[in-house]
């Protein structure tokens, strides 16, 4: 069975050139088991075409707010999602729905819509470092929406150079809509910690006793838990081979599987939704 079965998502696409990630990320959904009804703002055809989206989810693309046929759609869409997500979300974008505009399809949907929101940014580095565009995503936060934080990394053009506005990849966003499908999990609520990695046994001041555990069956539960709605905390312990890489320094960034990517690099970490 798949993991998401029958679950019905709303996609919401903006105009920025991470969109092209959105499609990869429509597949991802789509080959979970959900039923993904995609959303195109005008902007967003500029970058990228309605029949991509046709084709990865087998459903017809919706854009009109206004026009015959159309009248209710942000209606029916909103009631039949189970998780809306917007992808990129572009700053314009955010301004207009921090402040409850409503003028296109999709800000309609969001205004109409009772399922969890989640948000993911994509601009210039600049941009988001920007006092109105962050006041503008802690408004979306205070209103009950989840905005990831964008990814750290080379931007579009080769004259940004890299820094924090990239578009989450599609992968972590799939592993957040699974954790907000299953809000009311059974862990909801619960604080876990997990340990993972080999530990390290004292002889005296020069030895130890240690194993080779590469600490991956640790992530993988601790994403379990993540995903079921716990508060997670775990501990990575040292592995050799990691150690050989980092030239034996006592703190290094771990590389967990590509659906567990928790923000902070140090041994002891805490995941967090947003």
């Amino acid at each position: 069975m798949r993991p998401f079965d029958g679950r019905r998502i709303l996609l919401g696409v903006t105009g920025g050139i991470a969109s092209y990630k959105t499609a990869w990320l429509a597949r991802l959904l789509v080959q979970a088991g959900a039923q993904v009804d995609v959303v195109m703002t005008r902007s967003a055809r500029e970058f990228i075409g309605a029949v991509t989206f046709e084709a990865l989810t087998g459903r017809p693309v919706h854009s009109t707010l206004v026009g015959e046929g159309y009248a209710l759609d942000h209606i029916r869409l909103a009631k039949a999602a189970e998780l809306l997500i917007v992808a990129p979300a572009t700053a314009d974008f955010l301004a207009r729905a921090a402040h409850g505009h409503g003028d296109d399809l999709l800000l309609a949907c969001l205004l109409a819509t009772t399922a969890p929101v989640l948000v993911v940014p994509a601009m210039n580095d600049a941009m988001w470092a920007n006092a109105q565009v962050q006041a503008n995503a802690q408004q979306l936060r205070m209103a009950g929406r989840i905005v990831l934080e964008p990814g750290v990394g080379p931007l579009a053009s080769p004259d940004e150079g890299a820094g924090q506005g990239r578009m989450q990849e599609p992968e972590t966003i799939l592993a957040h809509a699974g954790r907000l499908l299953e809000a009311k999990g059974k862990l909801a609520g619960r604080r876990v910690l997990v340990t993972a990695g080999p530990t390290r046994e004292p002889l005296d001041p020069v030895r130890y006793l240690s194993n080779h555990s590469t600490g991956k069956m640790g992530l993988a539960l601790a994403a379990a838990a993540w995903r079921r709605g716990a508060e997670v905390a775990w501990c990575m312990g040292r592995s050799r081979s990691r150690s050989r890489r980092a030239g034996g320094s006592a703190r290094r960034r771990s590389r967990p599987p590509p659906r567990w990517r928790p923000r902070s690099p140090t041994s002891c970490r805490r995941a967090t939704s947003s």
